[in-house]
């Protein structure tokens, strides 16, 4: 079971990097191409514009995914080096205390994050200078990147879990030479 678990996330993390690269690249595209456009043609196409923002926006959803799951969020670390600097279980542990902070927290802005999504599937939103483009699929987007950021924090603190228990285990191990480990 663990191991159906681990190649699910790793498919989701490829899917994930793919939908991340192709938007920057399609984003960086189009606004290379609009101020070509713009300032070599004096030709002003608006919907690029527009559609690069919306498409600039869903991707900053899907990054804060990515980061979620590589821990790569920006944080300070300085006070928690300096506290933690002997203890790496301690260290553990405060990680795993914070991923969970952050489930939490998630949860709470889950249900009203459900409801913004299902009045914009409901009640579709025309883009303001391009009317036939549906602005109504940022928030469905902004949901679904906060159920991604959220199975990936689950996922991570199940692994922490292991790693302190694995940490415990390892503390008191035996070498094979008769002394502790790590010495």
């Amino acid at each position: 079971m663990a191991a159906l678990v681990r190649k699910f996330f790793s498919f989701v993390a490829i899917l994930e990097n793919i939908i991340c690269t192709l938007g920057l690249l399609g984003t960086t595209f189009m606004i290379s191409f609009q101020v070509l456009n713009r300032f070599w043609l004096r030709l002003n196409i608006r919907w690029i514009n527009d559609l690069s923002l919306f498409i600039f926006i869903f991707f900053v959803f899907f990054a804060i995914v990515l980061t979620t799951r590589e821990d790569g969020h920006t944080s300070v670390d300085m006070l928690v080096d300096h506290v933690f600097a002997k203890s790496p279980k301690g260290r553990a542990i405060y990680v795993l205390c914070t991923r969970i902070l952050c489930i939490i927290t998630i949860g709470l802005f889950l249900l009203p994050a459900w409801d913004f999504a299902v009045d914009a599937y409901r009640f579709p939103q025309p883009g303001n200078l391009v009317r036939w483009f549906n602005e109504s699929w940022l928030m469905q987007s902004l949901f679904v990147s906060m159920c991604l950021s959220l199975m990936h924090l689950i996922y991570n603190v199940v692994v922490g879990f292991a790693n302190i228990a694995n940490m415990g285990q390892s503390a008191g191990a035996v070498a094979p030479d008769g002394g502790a480990k790590g010495e």
